[in-house]
């Protein structure tokens, strides 16, 4: 009988702004990363032996022997990622990657990896594995064409080691059901990997997705996150696959668009179907920074009215910031604190600026001097180095200090109190601000994609 191939998915951790590799026992809290357990899915199990290692909270053996080690990662993550498939490689391991990075660095990712894979991997993914069954992996398998999201794999959810991500509060699991973005947003990247059509799954498939899950995964109180960037657009696809979760009685998350608070219905939809969470994506208080990187909303007015409308439905906001904007300022990041306080949302995710390759932003900001290394992710330090923000710095002004300042501010425990009390849910919200509190405090997240 013919020995299965031993396959190690790798989930690079990354650098602090010390230059310290982070680590951590446990993201108790936190989302699982989709990609490792997604790309595992697509090994079949009677060829393939699979492993998948979460860095950040598993050491990696790179003592013992793989057929293949693949190491998907995000540009954050590029330095380690490097780093861990040059040690293999070491050893005459063979090592493949892809994905966003990759696809817009090839060049640089060549330099650690023996293959590629530029654009979406599904539509080569069987040549590929023929390849990898005779030996002889091609250096470069280029993507042509968008996946149609029709048949995707069901994740191997069961490679996730569960008790690492769980709280009495519940689990979070990740899943997609469409790709692509209409918009162009100067610092966004996924138009530029995924294209501006929107591709949907199958109401069908995602409905049978979910249900093989609730007895796959053997988690107490589950929710799910639809990790699409864009998904939740109000059309009619949409509201008929709300309707379709009604009846399975789960409680998720989603990423929602600006407009919907002139759909009060869609909203209300939204909350019969089990959502308990809507990610808004403000990025900034300031209207000329919206102006600046082309949002399709160039005002706060449609972000504070559809925030209220969640939060009038009974469902949480989140609110999703970046601050390094070349218009922002030691003032207007203080600001930033007074005028999240006062629109009262429930949780905030804050980053500072990344002008991600391949992105307008990156181009405008190297014609603006504002990168001070054009290949500042290969820096273990680098989230604090990669602006030059000379307003900042004309003024006698530290950037890192106003935004620490603006982070301690917001996360402070009366303001956690505060926007706790009267929220319909006090003992998640405070434990949840909690916890972002622990990272933005301890791990520097904020620094971080």
């Amino acid at each position: 009988m013919k020995s299965k191939k031993e396959v190690l998915v790798v989930q690079p951790s990354y650098y602090l702004p010390d230059g310290k590799l982070i680590k951590r026992k446990k993201k108790l809290g936190l989302t699982p990363s989709l990609i490792g357990p997604y790309l595992a899915s697509y090994f079949p199990q009677n060829e393939f032996t699979v492993q998948m290692q979460d860095e950040v909270i598993h050491d990696i053996d790179f003592d013992r022997h793989y057929d293949l080690v693949a190491v998907p990662f995000s540009t954050p993550q590029a330095k380690r990622a490097y780093e861990i498939a040059d040690r293999f490689r070491a050893r005459g391991i063979t090592t493949l990657s892809g994905g966003y990075h990759v696809s817009t660095c090839l060049e640089e990712a060549s330099q650690h990896f023996d293959s590629l894979v530029k654009g979406e991997f599904e539509p080569i993914w069987d040549v590929l594995l023929a390849d990898l069954q005779k030996g002889n992996l091609k250096k470069l398998y280029n993507t042509e064409s968008h996946f149609d999201m029709v048949n995707m794999k069901i994740p191997r959810y069961d490679l996730i080691d569960w008790k690492c991500f769980s709280t009495p509060l519940g689990s979070i699991i990740p899943l997609e059901t469409s790709r692509g973005c209409p918009n162009q947003c100067d610092f966004c990247c996924v138009s530029v990997m995924h294209g501006r059509k929107m591709r949907f799954r199958p109401i069908e498939e995602v409905l049978e997705h979910i249900k093989k899950v609730q007895s796959m995964v053997n988690i107490p109180r589950k929710k799910y996150f639809f990790v699409d960037e864009n998904m939740i657009m109000v059309n009619k696809r949409n509201i008929k696959f709300f309707e379709a979760l009604i009846p399975l009685n789960i409680k998720w998350h989603a990423f929602f668009s600006a407009d919907c608070f002139r759909h009060p219905e869609f909203i209300e939809l939204a909350a019969r179907s089990g959502c308990v969470g809507a990610i808004l994506g403000f990025e900034t208080i300031k209207e000329s920074n919206l102006e600046m990187v082309h949002k399709n909303n160039t005002t706060l007015g449609p972000y504070v009215q559809t925030a209220k409308a969640f939060k009038n439905s009974g469902i949480p906001v989140y609110a999703c910031l970046m601050m390094g904007f070349p218009d922002d300022t030691r003032e207007s990041l203080l600001e930033t604190a007074k005028f999240l306080k006062k629109i009262k949302v429930q949780f905030s995710f804050i980053y500072t600026v990344y002008p991600f390759p391949g992105t307008r932003m990156r181009d405008s900001f190297l014609k603006q001097g504002m990168i001070s290394e054009e290949e500042s992710w290969l820096n273990k330090n680098n989230p604090y180095k990669i602006l030059n923000l000379k307003h900042f710095n004309e003024s006698g002004d530290n950037f890192r200090e106003s935004f620490n300042q603006m982070c301690e501010d917001y996360f402070s425990y009366p303001a956690i109190l505060n926007r706790s009390l009267g929220s319909g849910m006090f003992i998640r919200s405070m434990s949840e601000n909690i916890g972002l509190k622990f990272l933005y405090k301890k791990y520097g997240v904020y620094a971080t994609v």
